[in-house]
């Protein structure tokens, strides 16, 4: 988790200075009847590069599963207008083992730990309009797919958002508020 703050710090001087969209979000998931809760960050730099932070934590009879994530997407084009995008992060899971549903993605580990995962996909990132992003994360040999769309509430910087990810076996939902500064 230091690691994560600490990432955190070094980016801050280009997050706020550099042209940049942030997004922060908290949703309720559920999968599979087990609820939780997924807070995020996202700021899009220079309309091709993203970086996204976020947190969720599910629980149930003998289900207690977090996971941490920090992650960067290059857009292959401007996010404003919509790109392809490559990504690659890190989730930190503890618990047992479960598929999680945090607000960036739905992930599956054996084990708790860190794990290292790829992304494509695409995504229009411009906080005006409609917001979306479909993608498809590889992590520890494991697939899903996702996708999410995030509306504005006129004439505000606020939004609703929902979400859904689903790696084969286990499908996620998510719905939350999401807020554009």
């Amino acid at each position: 988790m230091q690691k994560y703050g600490l990432a955190l710090l070094l980016t801050m001087p280009v997050v706020s200075f550099a042209e940049t969209v942030h997004f922060a979000d908290v949703s309720i998931t559920s999968q599979d009847g087990v609820r939780g809760y997924a807070i995020g960050y996202t700021g899009v730099i220079n309309e091709k590069f993203a970086l996204g932070l976020g947190h969720s934590k599910v629980s149930d009879d003998g289900i207690d599963v977090s996971a941490t994530t920090a992650g960067f997407n290059f857009g292959f084009q401007s996010f404003d207008t919509g790109s392809v995008l490559f990504g690659m992060g890190v989730a930190n899971v503890s618990g047992s083992s479960q598929t999680v549903s945090t607000n960036l993605y739905d992930i599956e580990l054996d084990a708790s730990g860190s794990s290292v995962y790829a992304e494509i996909g695409y995504a229009k990132l411009s906080g005006e309009g409609v917001d979306y992003k479909v993608s498809l994360v590889t992590m520890d040999g494991e697939n899903s797919a996702s996708a999410s769309i995030r509306q504005p509430i006129e004439g505000s910087d606020w939004g609703w958002q929902l979400g859904i990810a689903n790696d084969g076996t286990t499908t996620a939902v998510s719905v939350g508020a999401s807020l554009t500064f």
